[in-house]
């Protein structure tokens, strides 16, 4: 048996391209210990804030169950060798205060680490489906608008039944300036972060890319789960 992680271990959900880099950074810069992650990168000027051991982690999870990221195994199992190897990566990051990591994989393979993590406290970003599959369609066109709206269907579908299962702090990316500046000082606040007010100081609105206009009808599947997830971040 595993000893018990020390501190308040924290996960931060949500699909691709949602707002999960912005939302993690905030979080970060207001004292969510994460370990070494990521702080620049091509698509994202401030980096994907992610933890490279964690992305490992859930890509080799996802492929032993025969998906990736980018297709969604309809069930994943963790083996005991991989719940032991995440048990290593979550010890590696866990501190004394609040503590945990942002990855938009661990959507899909949330099950194993809930059971090395144990209790955990969780924030997540959504945005709406169009932003979402223009962003991944401009960062690698071989995915198209319509595969972006299927993943965005996917993992927010998912995100909607987590949120059904535990307390989750959700922000909309959809938000702007000061609504979102308020927002995810709230979250921080709520989180107990040790500078709550950094949050806001981490926002940068120059660094969005994509807008869209949510007077365009959307499916009435993905139109459901997006209307669900913007009753919950109220």
């Amino acid at each position: 048996m595993t000893e018990p992680l020390p501190g308040r271990p924290m996960l931060i959900l949500g699909m691709h391209r949602s707002g999960t880099s912005c939302l993690a950074g905030c979080l970060q810069a207001a004292g969510l210990i994460s370990g070494e992650v990521n702080t620049q990168a091509m698509y994202n000027a401030k980096g994907n804030r992610e933890n490279l051991a964690v992305m490992h982690m859930n890509d080799e999870v996802l492929a032993a169950n025969g998906g990736s990221w980018r297709k969604p195994p309809q069930v994943v199992v963790w083996s005991a060798e991989q719940m032991r190897k995440g048990a290593e990566v979550a010890a590696a990051i866990a501190g004394r205060g609040a503590w945990g990591f942002k990855d938009p994989r661990t959507l899909l393979t949330l099950d194993g680490w809930l059971d090395v993590l144990g209790p955990v406290e969780i924030a997540a970003s959504f945005r709406h489906p169009l932003a979402v599959a223009q962003s991944l369609n401009s960062r690698d066109p071989s995915l198209s608008i319509d595969e972006g709206l299927e993943l965005w269907r996917a993992y927010n579908e998912r995100l909607v039944r987590v949120a059904a299962r535990f307390p989750v702090r959700l922000i909309s990316y959809d938000r702007h300036g000061d609504a979102y500046l308020n927002a995810v000082t709230r979250i921080a606040a709520a989180l107990e972060l040790p500078d709550p007010e950094a949050a806001a100081r981490f926002y940068d609105n120059n660094l969005r890319h994509q807008t869209v206009e949510e007077a365009r009808p959307l499916p009435p599947h993905l139109a459901g789960t997006y209307a669900q997830l913007q009753e919950l971040a109220r």
